[in-house]
C-alpha cells in the first residue's frame, strides 16, 4: 500500500494531436519523481515503429526543455541516476535481493560502462513502453501474413529502440489481465524502490508473457532472439517487414451478395481497462 505522502498521480494523453499538454505534467518541481508510460497498440503492428519514434522524441523534447530551466547540479544528478540504475542492474535483483542498489554496488557501477546505444538519448526520467493487447498480435497474424520470424523482427527492432532512451518493455493485455501485474509491479519499484522490490524476471519468449526491464537487456540477447541467420535482419526498414493489411469485415447485402466493410474497433483507453483490473481486480 501507498501512503499519503507516495500517491501516484496519472496523467494520460491519448491524441498526438494533444502532446505539447506534456507540459503541464512535466515540471522543473516534479521531474525527479516522474515516469514515462508509452502505450503502443499491437492490433495495428506495422504502426509500432514509427509511433514510438514520434512518442520519444516528443517526450525527449519536453523533458530536456523542463531540465533547461533546473540547475546545473540538478541536471547532472537526475542524468547520472539513470546511467547508474542501468550500470548497477543485477539479473538476481527480482529474487534474491532489494531492488534499490546500495551504495557499495552504486560505487562499483560506477566504474563500468554501458554498451554502445544504451541511454544514447538519456532524458532523465524512466519509461516503460507498453505493447497493449498481444493476443490480437496473434488474431491477425493470418491476414497480415506474419510468422514467429515477423514476432521476433518486432520485439527486437521495439527493443534496440528501448534501450536508446533506457527504457523497459512490456506486453500488457487490460483484456485478458496478461502481464498488468506485472506492469503494476514494475512502475511501483521504479517510483520507490526503495519500498517495492523489482519482482519477476525478465521474459522474451510468449508474447501475452514479454517483460524486459530497463537495465537488463544486451546486444548480445538481442541477437540470440533472432538467431545468426534472421530472415529479417535487425535495421531493415520496419515497414518493409511489417506491412500494413486492411482488416475487413463481410455483411449480407438485401441482394444476398457479401459486401466488405472496414472493421472499426471502438476500444477503451488502454489505461482506463487497465487501472480497472489492476486497483479493482474483484471486478474482474
Amino acid at each position: 500500500m501507498l501512503g499519503d505522502d507516495q500517491a501516484v498521480h496519472v496523467w494520460s494523453i491519448c491524441d498526438f494531436a494533444f502532446g505539447e499538454l506534456l507540459s503541464t505534467p512535466l515540471k522543473p518541481s516534479t521531474i525527479a519523481t516522474t515516469i514515462a508510460v508509452i502505450v503502443l497498440d499491437l492490433s495495428e503492428p506495422w504502426n509500432l515503429a514509427r509511433q514510438l519514434d514520434k512518442w520519444t522524441n516528443l517526450l525527449e523534447r519536453q523533458c530536456l526543455e523542463v531540465m533547461s530551466n533546473l540547475p546545473q547540479e540538478q541536471q547532472k544528478s537526475l542524468k547520472q541516476a539513470q546511467v547508474l540504475f542501468h550500470k548497477a542492474f543485477n539479473d538476481t535483483a527480482a529474487t534474491e535481493a532489494s531492488a534499490e542498489h546500495s551504495a557499495e554496488d552504486q560505487d562499483t557501477a560506477s566504474n563500468v560502462d554501458l554498451e554502445a546505444g544504451v541511454l544514447s538519448a538519456n532524458i532523465h526520467i524512466p519509461i516503460v513502453v507498453v505493447c497493449s493487447y498481444p493476443e490480437k498480435l496473434e488474431s491477425i497474424s493470418r491476414s497480415a501474413s506474419l510468422a514467429a520470424d515477423h514476432f521476433d523482427f518486432i520485439q527486437a527492432t521495439l527493443r534496440v529502440r528501448c534501450r536508446k532512451f533506457g527504457a523497459a518493455l512490456v506486453y500488457a493485455s487490460p483484456d485478458t489481465g496478461s502481464n498488468c501485474d506485472t506492469l503494476l509491479r514494475y512502475l511501483l519499484h521504479r517510483l520507490h524502490s526503495s519500498r517495492f522490490r523489482l519482482q519477476g524476471q525478465a521474459k522474451v519468449l510468449g508474447l501475452e508473457s514479454i517483460f524486459i526491464p530497463a537495465g537488463w537487456d544486451t546486444n548480445d540477447r538481442i541477437s540470440s532472439l533472432i538467431g545468426e541467420s534472421p530472415k529479417f535482419a535487425l535495421g531493415t526498414p520496419f515497414q518493409e517487414v511489417i506491412k500494413k493489411v486492411s482488416c475487413n469485415i463481410q455483411v449480407l447485402h438485401p441482394s444476398h451478395q457479401w459486401i466488405p466493410l472496414p472493421l472499426i474497433l471502438a476500444q477503451p483507453t488502454f489505461f482506463a481497462l487497465t487501472h480497472a483490473r489492476i486497483f479493482h481486480p474483484n471486478s474482474r
